[in-house]
């Protein structure tokens, strides 16, 4: 088993997590009653267990891989296999949300450890050169060596405490989650060749048993039932791109907040479950929505059905739109998938719109000219051939778009950008968007509609992300219209020092209760925060920022070869870290993911790993 490190790429630093998530009837994972746990694996009463993928942000443009296996195994030895069958994954397109692989059945007991297999047999991975352009790479073990079947296990509570409460506990009656965290950031070095680039892969596992941080699920598959009664239905699950398969079912929730597109057209709430009862059987359906851990449901928050959804009878394409000529619409980072379910990405795209393309934005009807450089967009209709799409009868959904960038003036706001949807803005062409040439928008001059969005607290300088929509085609300015814009204490970042493959022995300043004190002196080549499109030198800093646990929903792993720790409790977690320091044992990386605070120089740590030489 290896491990996942991935290198910065341009100006920006790949952060890339896959989550698992199993829902299930257990007691935690530590600290839970441990009246079960020599419980008997053949014991014919079981819990449901529900799992989930997702990741986080990262520049992969494609990482499509087979997960082959997942399985967990009970303290006396017994091994359960929770994956139905093979399923391809393309980690890169799950950033914002989880999606739900499987529901399944296992029986009642005490587990120790979970593993996931990933075959990189056929694996197509695709990342972005310094340009943004896209590299194909080969994935291959520490070695060098191409890699097949990658398998990383997880010990709950660490080696130490295996056999003590450090389990966790499926018991009837009771329903709670575990989240199994692959963190694909950290674990994939990339190196860019005159062919080509290659990603070492050393795969991390981790796991969250407090849930404070969850996404938004996506459910998908065929309708089964419908209660109007109960406003809720049953859905067969068919995860990702599958037509076929035994993936359990799934029993979604609605409310009165819930929104509807059905066949194209968006549905007012009242009328929803209503026309999907009278849908087609077998009917497509995605559902996004939250799991309730109070109410253990699902309630859904948005659902797409029937010819909304990319199935048999259509082609699908998504992407960012980053030109427009008349009707002809220019992609980038698409990903498509022919109607039987095969999925490619090819990163420059066309498709063609007329009057007649349906076109939705926010839930709501929009015509083509909303179809802006700049929009995120998922579109079906038919292929012509392997680079264009015929839309013009087809569907285009108008999703939000994200983008990041420097403050260069409050009023109006103006950005230099940085990023759209994770995209460099140079690859933009922006002729057209103004309603006269010089009223283009502009890269570095990129103005803001904030509405009734306060600006109180940003001042001249600073680094903003924003959510909303580009102006519709050829009405700038504004450039684009915001619906919530977030300063730099709310982004995401990532710390990473690493040491070299011998490691350090003094990559340790301090570490206590308070937090965890780095040497960044003695680092190598990397010694960066990462945050919103650009990196922090650790050594130009008077001191390292001190690296200090949340005060609840925290993840501390230590890996050292095939085997990961996982703790949510961090007084253990240093425990265990002074005590393998204590033998001796070097340093070769720390990595944290979290919120950085440049006035106190704190960086306040969702998830910390240290990875020790093997």
């Amino acid at each position: 088993m290896n491990i996942f490190n991935f290198g910065k790429i341009g100006i920006r630093r790949l952060s890339t997590t896959l989550f698992i998530t199993l829902v299930t009837l257990l007691i935690g994972c530590g600290g839970g009653s441990a009246s079960n746990s020599d419980e008997s694996i053949a014991n014919e009463d079981s819990g449901q267990l529900m799992i989930s993928l997702t990741d986080a942000e990262g520049d992969f443009l494609s990482y499509i891989v087979e997960v082959s296996n997942i399985s967990l195994t009970h303290r006396n030895g017994s091994v359960i296999n929770v994956l139905p069958e093979t399923t391809q994954v393309d980690f890169a397109q799950y950033v914002d949300t989880r999606e739900l692989l499987n529901i399944a059945s296992i029986p009642l007991g005490a587990y120790d450890t979970a593993s996931i297999t990933l075959d990189f047999s056929n694996a197509d991975i695709t990342v972005q050169d310094s340009d943004g352009n896209p590299i194909q790479a080969n994935a291959v073990n520490e070695d060098g060596a191409s890699l097949a079947e990658v398998t990383v296990e997880l010990a709950f509570g660490g080696r130490a405490n295996r056999g003590r409460a450090n389990h966790f506990v499926i018991s009837h009656g009771l329903m709670s989650h575990i989240t199994l965290d692959f963190d694909l950031d950290a674990s994939n070095t990339i190196e860019f060749t005159d062919g080509g680039a290659l990603v070492t892969v050393a795969p991390v596992l981790t796991a969250d048993t407090l849930h404070k941080h969850a996404k938004p699920m996506r459910l998908r598959g065929e309708l089964a039932s419908v209660s109007l009664e109960e406003q809720q239905l049953t859905l067969q699950i068919r995860p990702f791109h599958k037509r076929h398969g035994r993936f359990g079912v799934a029993q979604i929730y609605t409310d009165n907040a819930t929104t509807y597109e059905i066949n194209g057209e968006p549905v007012i709430s009242e009328e929803g479950l209503q026309i999907l009862s009278a849908l087609e059987p077998n009917a497509a359906v995605i559902a996004l929505g939250d799991w309730n851990k109070s109410t253990r449901q699902f309630t859904a928050s948005e659902i797409l059905a029937g010819s909304s959804v990319p199935w048999d009878h259509n082609d699908s394409l998504r992407g960012t739109v980053v030109a427009r000529e008349g009707n002809l619409i220019t992609l980038r980072g698409a990903l498509h998938e022919h109607g039987k379910g095969h999925v490619a990405l090819n990163d420059v795209f066309t498709f063609s719109v007329s009057d007649a393309t349906t076109v939705n934005k926010d839930h709501q009807a929009a015509t083509i000219t909303d179809i802006a450089i700049g929009s995120a967009i998922k579109a079906s209709g038919t292929f012509i051939d392997d680079k264009t799409l015929d839309v013009s009868t087809g569907l285009v959904r108008i999703e939000q778009s994200t983008i990041a960038g420097e403050i260069i003036s409050t009023d109006p706001l103006v950005l230099t950008l940085q990023l759209i949807n994770k995209r460099q803005p140079d690859l933009f062409d922006f002729t057209g968007s103004g309603e006269t040439t010089d009223q283009d928008s502009d890269i570095n001059a990129y103005e803001l509609d904030h509405g009734s969005l306060t600006l109180d607290q940003l001042a001249i300088g600073d680094l903003v992300k924003v959510r909303g929509y580009s102006n519709a085609f050829g009405a700038a300015p504004a450039d684009f219209i915001a619906q919530s814009i977030s300063d730099s204490s709310e982004f995401k970042a990532h710390l990473v020092v690493t040491y070299g493959r011998i490691g350090s022995l003094n990559a340790i300043a301090s570490n206590t209760q308070n937090g965890l004190l780095l040497n960044v002196e003695d680092a190598d080549h990397k010694h960066h925060i990462y945050q919103a499109g650009t990196e922090l030198n650790l050594q130009t800093l008077a001191a390292a920022p001190l690296i200090v646990p949340m005060d609840e929903g925290g993840i501390y792993s230590i890996a050292e070869g095939k085997s990961v720790d996982v703790y949510t409790d961090y007084s253990a977690f240093v425990s265990s870290l002074d005590s393998q320091l204590g033998q001796g044992k070097a340093i070769t990386r720390a990595d944290a993911q979290g919120y950085y605070n440049s006035q106190d120089k704190q960086f306040q740590s969702l998830h910390l790993r240290i990875t020790l030489q093997h």
